[in-house]
This record gives structure tokens, sequence and C-alpha cells, in this order.
């Protein structure tokens, strides 16, 4: 094990690039939570988003020019508050919201870079489910749909099954 980012600010969340060149994660060493990136031997740390924006999960999108992640749901724990599923892309730094409305987190590209699968609460915060969407946040479906407490969705290599947690 090495570390990376050598500081002693919270860092989590990591995601590797598609080209594994680079890692990007979640930091507070602005601040507020929010979006770095750093060559894969730790290096070139360069903070992506502004730092109130408080920002956790992110992914990479399979073309490695864009990364999805999620406002935080955690501004005041144990309460939940609502979150967005947010994009940024990294040439321009432009970021659009992809899903909007209640409590959207963990966001994950399918790979071919499509669809999008994430979680998000219904029924206020007692019940999570995965969804999944067009890669631009439209047609938002759930698909688990079960009173347990569903989320943290990962597609499978060949995009053609979702991996989650559940209790």
């Amino acid at each position: 094990a090495v570390n990376l980012t050598r500081h002693e600010a919270l860092d989590l969340f990591p995601s590797w690039s598609p080209d594994g060149k680079q890692i990007v994660f979640a930091s507070d060493r602005d601040g507020a939570m929010n979006l770095h990136v750093m060559d894969a031997d730790g290096g070139g740390d360069e903070a992506l988003t502004p730092p109130d924006r408080h920002v956790i999960h992110p992914r990479w999108h399979p073309d490695g020019k864009r990364l999805a992640y999620c406002t935080t749901d955690d501004l005041d724990p144990p309460r939940k508050n609502a979150s967005e599923i947010q994009e940024i892309d990294l040439a321009t730094r432009e970021i659009r919201v992809l899903v909007t409305g209640g409590i959207n987190t963990y966001p994950a590209y399918s790979p071919d870079g499509k669809r999008l699968a994430l979680r998000k609460f219904v029924d206020g915060d007692v019940n999570s489910e995965v969804f999944v969407a067009d890669a631009d946040g439209r047609n938002l479906t759930n698909i688990s749909r079960n009173p347990a407490f569903d989320g943290w969705p990962m597609w499978s290599p060949d995009g053609k099954r979702i991996a989650f947690a559940s209790n």
C-alpha cells in the first residue's frame, strides 16, 4: 500500500480513469468536499470542482473525458438532504445536472457510456432504490423496486447486469 495523497484532509471515493493514468477522488482540503484528479503515481494533484460544491462519489465516463458525481447528501448528518447527479466535462470544466429531485447518489456509467445507474431515495430517506437512466439523465427507471434498502450500483464489464448492495 502506498499513500498517494499525503495530505491531512479527508481523501475519499477514489476512481481510476479508464486508461489507468489518473485517479479522481473527493477531498475536503479546500474547505468543503470537492473533486480532485491526480496522476496514478500521486503527482499532478488538481482541483476539478469549485470548493463550495460539496461533491462525492466520482465515476469516470468510459471515454475518460468527463466524470459523474453527486452533490453530498450528508450536509447535516444523520439527516439526509437533497442531492443531484452532476457531470463535469474535464476539458471545459462545464458542469451540468443529470438527475435532480430528491436524494440521488452513487452514479455509475455503463461500460459503453450510454447509460447511468444510481441510487435514489424514495419514501423520504427510508427506502433507497437502484435506478437506471440514459447517460444524460433522461428516462429514469427504478430497476430494484423493493422495500429493502438498495444501492451502490456497479455495472458488469459487459454492461448486461448491475450488481448492488441490499439489506
